[in-house]
């Protein structure tokens, strides 16, 4: 078995935000393909030359932060992601970026999964979970 040359190095909370509007009553129906419907953001930094490092920042935004729209919660959970590029000589800093910016968020998925799972289950209302990513196939050339 061989290494991706992109590594997690570690995974940081940036942000964690539950706000609920409704009182706990695991029995509430929370519509997740509607108004909770989650929005992702990912952005990067610029890739580090010395460390051969980038990193990835993902956020995930549930529902909306205003009781006036009968929407019952607020959920936000922001991570940064440090990667390290282990083979270099490899695995270009280009690759390295575009890896970043189009790929990095099925690694980066299954952290906030489990973030919004565990906030939501605080909530006293029926824990959220994330659906799975489809993970496309593709070649190296691609890559």
């Amino acid at each position: 078995m061989s290494l991706h040359p992109m590594q997690i190095k570690y995974v940081g909370v940036r942000e964690l935000i539950l706000r609920t509007f409704l009182p706990p009553d695991l029995n509430t129906k929370l519509d997740v393909n509607g108004v909770l419907k989650p929005k992702y953001r990912y952005n990067t930094t610029e890739y580090d030359d010395k460390s051969n490092t980038i990193m990835v920042f993902a956020d995930c935004e549930m529902g909306a932060d205003d009781t006036e729209k009968d929407i019952p919660l607020y959920l936000k959970v922001s991570l940064g992601v440090h990667f390290q590029n282990i083979n270099p000589d490899k695995f270009s800093k280009e690759t390295a970026m575009k890896f970043a910016k189009e790929y990095s968020h099925f690694m980066i998925h299954p952290f906030l999964r489990e973030h919004v799972f565990a906030l939501s289950a605080r909530s006293g209302l029926p824990p959220i979970i994330l659906p799975s990513l489809q993970v496309p196939i593709f070649s190296k050339a691609e890559m």
